[in-house]
């Protein structure tokens, strides 16, 4: 075989991948099968009416090649695709993954500050870089901040008095006791109200409280000039 009939044999392999690797699977095991067997695989090429197989039959009679080499050197090529591919999505793989997770929870009771019961989880746990996956539960009360507070205007503070379901609480929280926590209360009557959890919010029932930690980063607060807040700062240890 020249050299320049092996560079064509190549490229058509190139196109033919498509054909071998996702829908001729089948055609590709006969081919690998038939490596050491002549006549074996052009049979198994013809027993595929595909577009795929009538151009490798046109390529064949145009090259002036068998079936058998050309089918041999489409999967040469595709196998030299899959390796790319299987190597890029390794290194995709390892540009990504850039972080360990691991996970604590507590079941804070009746009369227990859910605020302090987070960050005494996240100081027995040594948490650097705590976030609140989860707390299903709820509460008497509660102290927070509405919206719109800025560096000018720090906005209204509720302390909501009663018994309300806890819909939802996210937030950073790291084991110097720095957090920044948001909350979504539910009452009797359906209505809800949600802010920035300042404190003050005892448990009614239950609260069951999940932290998780990205192991591989930690969280710092500093003051920011423009939000008038101390903001998260994230580092590497």
């Amino acid at each position: 075989m020249s050299v320049a009939t092996f560079c064509i044999l190549l490229a058509l392999a190139i196109l033919l991948k498509t054909c071998i690797v996702c829908a001729d699977v089948h055609v590709c095991v006969q081919v690998i099968a038939a490596r050491f067997k002549p006549g074996r695989c052009e049979v198994a090429l013809r027993r595929r009416n595909t577009g795929y197989c009538k151009m490798a039959a046109n390529a064949s009679t145009t090259l002036g090649i068998s079936l058998r080499d050309l089918a041999i050197a489409a999967v040469a090529g595709a196998m030299a695709s899959i390796a790319v591919l299987v190597a890029q999505r390794r290194v995709l793989k390892q540009q990504t993954s850039t972080s360990g997770f691991r996970v604590c929870a507590v079941r804070l009771t009746n009369k227990q500050d859910i605020k302090k019961g987070i960050l005494a989880l996240a100081k027995e746990n040594k948490l650097q870089a705590g976030t609140v996956l989860s707390c299903v539960g709820s509460c008497e009360g509660a102290h927070i901040r509405l919206a719109n507070a800025d560096r000018d205007h720090q906005n209204e503070t509720l302390r909501l008095e009663g018994r309300y379901e806890i819909l939802s609480l996210i937030g950073t929280v790291a084991q110097d006791g720095k957090c920044h926590l948001h909350i979504s209360l539910g009452d009797a009557k359906g209505n809800v109200i949600g802010g920035h959890l300042m404190g003050d919010i005892p448990v009614f029932t239950t609260a069951e409280v999940v932290l998780g930690e990205c192991e591989d980063l930690r969280w710092n607060r500093e003051f920011d000039e423009c939000t008038g807040f101390d903001e998260l700062t994230v580092l590497q240890p």
